[in-house]
């Protein structure tokens, strides 16, 4: 009987470490079947995975899934990727968004960006597609949509901790890398109108620096009659840009809410790291200055998250000013 090679497997690399792409990292890792997984990360958190013996995560739905740090291929930089593996097929860049023109830099310094190769942006925004487009000339750039907020509990395990489906542009990259991440267990679809998907995403993470500002967590958040007033009126600002938008229901991501979740601009602020309001709210105000109209809660919301990032003094809990900005309406 003639032997049979099997076919290759592809090769994925995991740009940045944070919440998003640790729990995308462990799931991919998951099935050495399916792909060869590997991080770039900082040396901080690959030496804190080897001091914990392991990467973990946890979906809403299944069993923890651990990682042995023996198991993990991780690198300290993309060069360092180059050198040791040479190229690889998928790349998913999971930095925030401010920082993504540089990690593309880095890819394209290291030799990565060329014809078959397929980079999958996944961070907040509805341009970030364009921004890679524009900056990776030469390669296939797959839109995508990150529905859920993942935490870090106190055993150091990524936790899903809200509901929703990936989305991913419905190229023939985009199709075959769907069923590749839902056989890791994280649910995962294609969408024929990504753009739409995306500006859906963008009005619901309006309410980010909404919880951030107020230093709320998800539920405490939703609870708040302020925050949700904040929230409508972000909303209500956004919509008068976008008057032909069909509204896309992800909104019951908030139904299967885990107590703990927090959105990623709180994490930031109590971080005292830099936000992604220029693409949430800043969005917004981009939009309405364009078309001579105004949006004053959001740049009103914009103007107090670029006050708390300069203080870096942690969450600054502005309910007040909130309070105080919905009179703009």
């Amino acid at each position: 009987m003639a032997h049979v090679t099997p076919p290759k497997l592809p090769t994925i690399l995991v740009l940045g470490t944070g919440f998003v792409g640790s729990y995308l990292g462990v799931h991919l890792s998951s099935r050495p079947d399916l792909c060869v997984t590997h991080l770039v990360a900082r040396k901080a958190f690959s030496d804190d995975i080897r001091l914990h013996g392991s990467l973990c995560a946890r979906s809403q739905s299944s069993p923890l899934i651990r990682i042995p740090a023996s198991d993990l291929h991780l690198h300290d930089s993309v060069a360092e990727f180059t050198r040791a593996v040479g190229s690889c097929d998928f790349v998913f860049v999971t930095v925030k968004r401010q920082a993504a023109l540089r990690a593309y830099a880095e890819l394209t310094a290291a030799g990565l960006i060329k014809k078959g190769v397929t980079v999958v942006p996944l961070m907040n925004g509805v341009r970030a597609g364009d921004e890679a487009t524009d900056a990776l000339p030469g390669c296939t750039v797959v839109e995508a949509m990150w529905p859920f907020n993942v935490i870090q509990d106190e055993d150091h395990v990524f936790v899903q901790a809200s509901a929703g489906k990936v989305h991913l542009s419905d190229s023939s990259e985009g199709i075959r890398l769907a069923e590749i991440v839902s056989a890791t267990g994280i649910d995962t679809i294609t969408a024929h109108d990504i753009s739409a998907v995306l500006y859906g995403k963008l009005l619901i993470n309006l309410h980010n620096a909404n919880s951030a500002l107020m230093g709320l967590k998800l539920q405490e958040e939703l609870a708040s009659p302020i925050a949700r007033a904040a929230w409508a009126g972000c909303l209500t600002e956004a919509l008068r840009q976008l008057p032909n938008f069909l509204f896309m229901p992800i909104a019951h991501r908030f139904f299967s809410v885990d107590p703990r979740a927090t959105s990623s601009m709180y994490e930031d602020l109590k971080r005292n790291r830099t936000t992604e309001i220029d693409y949430l709210q800043g969005e917004i105000v981009r939009l309405s200055n364009a078309s001579g109209t105004s949006a004053p809660l959001c740049e009103r919301i914009l103007a107090l998250v670029r006050q708390a990032e300069a203080k870096k003094e942690g969450l600054p809990n502005l309910t007040d000013e909130i309070l105080d900005a919905l009179e703009l309406l």
